[in-house]
């Protein structure tokens, strides 16, 4: 059953793949009408811009009366839109529109028909686990409706695992979702430690040492789509005020953006690993330094570079 779950959360990444594909279609056809929505609208298939495609489709190709379906949220003004829809309005393109729209739709639902089947598999799977359901707490995250899934994969990654892995910053549904078909029960079993599970994940670099000299400490180029997962939630924590986003800014301004996205998906992997292995709750304050203890450090650090240079200077002087 995990190698059918398995194969579902996949088959479920390759049809958001295409309908992501369905989107670049839908800009494209817009753009060659002159109609620059994406550049005032972030997300073109939101809340707003899907309003505004419908209504074209619909006949609706008045740029004053489209802006008007924008929601109050957005940043740009209504007359930036209205000038952002002024198109020509092209039959060829608009028929295009239309074809990719109704594409896009229809790819979502059967996004949905195949969530409603992994719950099916998951519900299954993970009633033979034997896990004590009484400790389960929802996290309640926030999650956009866009990135939403029709069925409860936190509860049953509690399930599956015995503990909220949710709770980890970072972490979301759709994570979930490829983890459980991805590592299944009782993965742990298969890893002596955190490390080589790290190690599994393609998340440690490949140290090339001669003669006592590293000579390269690249991460090897190799596809695993647990890792990937890892890296997706650490490069969501770039901003946020957590313990994890402290560390990912540590290390984006030791080595960049790209070494920062590793090491940090290293450290969320570990996090998962100890979660599953130990039944234990995440606990932020073992993830490392808050943004006002590192600042203390800083500051501690300049003072006496401060003071060494007062002394040097001193007796230069003396």
């Amino acid at each position: 059953m995990a190698r059918e779950i398995r194969e579902l959360a996949r088959h479920r990444d390759n049809m958001l793949r295409s309908g992501g594909k369905e989107i670049q279609h839908m800009q494209k056809s817009l753009v060659l009408m002159n109609i620059k929505v994406d550049t005032v609208i972030s997300d073109t298939l939101g809340k707003s811009g899907k309003a505004i495609i419908e209504a074209i489709l619909a006949g609706n190709h008045d740029p004053k009366s489209l802006a008007q379906l924008a929601d109050r949220r957005c940043k740009a003004s209504r007359e930036t839109i209205e000038k952002s829809l002024e198109g020509t309005w092209d039959s060829v393109h608009l028929f295009e529109l239309k074809q990719s729209y109704d594409l896009y739709k229809h790819i979502h639902t059967q996004i949905t028909d195949c969530e409603a089947e992994m719950d099916r598999l998951l519900t299954g799977y993970t009633d033979g686990s034997g896990t004590d359901m009484q400790g389960y707490v929802p996290t309640n995250k926030r999650v956009a409706k866009k990135k939403a899934i029709s069925f409860d994969a936190e509860k049953h990654a509690f399930s599956l695992w015995g503990v909220n892995v949710m709770e980890v910053p970072g972490m979301s549904l759709g994570a979930l979702a490829v983890l459980m078909g991805e590592l299944g029960s009782g993965f742990t079993e298969k890893f002596a430690s955190a490390k080589s599970f790290c190690k599994w994940c393609n998340l440690v670099p490949n140290n090339k040492i001669s003669g006592g000299k590293l000579l390269s400490s690249k991460v090897p180029k190799q596809k695993n789509r647990v890792g990937q997962v890892f890296r997706l939630c650490a490069n969501s924590v770039n901003s946020v005020k957590t313990g994890l986003g402290v560390y990912f800014r540590r290390q984006k301004s030791k080595g960049g953006h790209l070494q920062a996205i590793v090491a940090t998906a290293n450290k969320i992997a570990r996090i998962f690993y100890a979660m599953v292995t130990t039944k234990e709750p995440f606990d932020e304050s073992r993830v490392g330094l808050d943004e006002k203890e590192l600042l203390q450090r800083k500051k501690a650090l300049a003072q006496r570079t401060l003071d060494k240079l007062n002394l040097r200077l001193s007796v230069a002087e003396g």
